[in-house]
């Protein structure tokens, strides 16, 4: 299960219809759209697929879509995370049942309270694989490499990190101690993958990839060759565009912003979060012509 998590690890956004439901369709043209660009590996049903926003029957109904359009020709790890553990379960379970080749969990996040029990009881309830996230923006405190090593001593199918701590420091530690046996892959995206390719990793997670797929499939391609004076020139290329999901976040609403500025109807939002403003499409429309994705 380990040697399935490399390369483009593509996260899903959820697409509605203008009366807020999840939209099955384009759902599905977006799971073959990422297909065909080139995705290794899907996540639905993580924080861009706006996992937090949808009810459990919601998130079932995308994990089996997911599942079904991806028909076996990549894997799918979708996720399954839930502040209490029967919940997360639950969901992991289902995954199971339809065919998911795995699931991704992050951290109890009301009550972090015993969370190698968490992961243990999760893993233990399943035979495909975990990928654990490792997300201290959403948890506020990240798993520590000791506590990651711990828990992959215990349960044989967890088999990756999804590491969005930001700290290359804890990130090496945690590929030396870990990444013999589990993928540690890069959480956030480009801004911080060619980093995370020089200490080892072998993918990373990606949410342009649901517009700009030639940028991370090639950002790869030259990691996996050792080219990294062109991954260099990929990632100063779309710095700007990295910048401006930095600091126009959460980076959902860039990514659906950017999606409807190309002609994909894939809706806004859900509440809390709010659909870009005028101004805010204005310029990321520039940054967007700048990376010939448009016409100017």
């Amino acid at each position: 299960m380990v040697e399935q998590l490399k390369g483009v690890v593509a996260l899903s956004i959820a697409p509605f219809t203008s009366n807020g439901k999840v939209d099955e369709e384009a759902f599905r043209e977006n799971i073959r759209f990422l297909i065909d660009s080139g995705a290794d590996v899907l996540v639905p049903n993580g924080s861009c697929g706006e996992c937090y926003a949808l009810t459990i029957e919601e998130q079932k109904k995308v994990i089996k879509i997911a599942v079904e359009e991806a028909g076996g020709k990549i894997p799918v790890y979708p996720g399954a995370s839930h502040s209490g553990t029967n919940i997360a379960i639950e969901l992991s379970k289902y995954a199971e049942d339809v065919g998911a080749d795995g699931v991704q969990v992050m951290p109890p996040y009301y009550y972090m309270a015993d969370v190698v029990s968490h992961y243990l009881k999760i893993c233990g309830a399943i035979e495909i694989g975990m990928i654990v996230y490792n997300n201290p923006e959403v948890v506020a405190k990240a798993l520590t490499p000791q506590v990651l090593l711990e828990m992959a001593n215990k349960a044989e199918n967890l088999v990756g990190v999804k590491d969005c701590t930001e700290n290359l420091n804890m990130t090496n530690e945690t590929i030396r101690l870990l990444g013999d046996k589990v993928a540690i892959l890069c959480g956030t995206g480009e801004s911080l993958a060619p980093f995370f390719y020089l200490l080892g990793s072998p993918g990373t997670y990606s949410s342009i990839v649901n517009f700009a797929p030639e940028f991370p499939v090639e950002m790869n391609r030259a990691a996996v060759k050792g080219d990294y004076k062109t991954v260099m020139e990929i990632h100063k290329r779309l710095t700007p565009l990295l910048n401006f999901i930095s600091t126009h976040g959460p980076f959902i609403r860039v990514i659906k912003g950017a999606m409807e500025i190309l002609g994909r109807q894939v809706g806004s939002p859900r509440a809390p979060l709010t659909p870009l403003t005028k101004q805010e499409k204005e310029e990321l429309t520039k940054i967007l012509e700048n990376l010939e994705l448009l016409e100017k």
